[in-house]
């Protein structure tokens, strides 16, 4: 059962259908269709479980995300995604719209934000912002009297 993606009652991802049904003619997925439903599933899998783990190494304590705006934020990011591995499994790299192309650049993007701390999940904060490992700090400063310094280079306090 998917996190973050929304699906309906038959397990079918309804969120990455509404991306697909811009650009395809795909309008369902189950045992027949091109990629199959299980197919589906496995990718959106996939990206969660990508998401899951950038958000585990950053620190957020609950993982997955829970709270409403947080998870609708990842829904977003992650059907496109899938969106985007379901188009070109079915039509290849090669024929890529620039709009699909930007449902994959996006995703990327918010991840990197995610590694590098210039975004957050609206619900909550990783825990090392709000409990500090490790602080900074100075060095206690020299005595004169037994450190010689050959140029004021050497100097390291104000």
């Amino acid at each position: 059962m998917p996190y973050y993606a929304e699906v309906d009652g038959s397990d079918v991802p309804v969120g990455v259908l509404k991306w697909l049904r811009i650009y395809t003619d795909i309008t369902d997925f189950d045992a027949t269709t091109e990629p199959t439903l299980v197919e589906v599933t496995s990718t959106i899998d996939q990206v969660e479980a990508e998401v899951n783990g950038v958000l585990s190494a950053e620190g957020y304590e609950t993982v997955p995300a829970t709270g409403t705006a947080s998870v609708n934020l990842l829904r977003g990011y992650v059907e496109k995604e899938v969106a985007y591995q379901t188009y070109t499994q079915v039509y290849g790299v090669n024929e890529l719209p620039p709009a699909v192309k930007a449902w994959h650049e996006d995703y990327r993007a918010f991840l990197s934000r995610l590694r590098r701390g210039e975004q957050y999940l609206p619900d909550q904060q990783p825990q090392s912002e709000d409990e500090p490992i490790f602080g900074i700090v100075r060095h206690p400063e020299r005595d004169d009297t037994f450190t010689f310094r050959w140029q004021p280079r050497d100097w390291d306090e104000p």
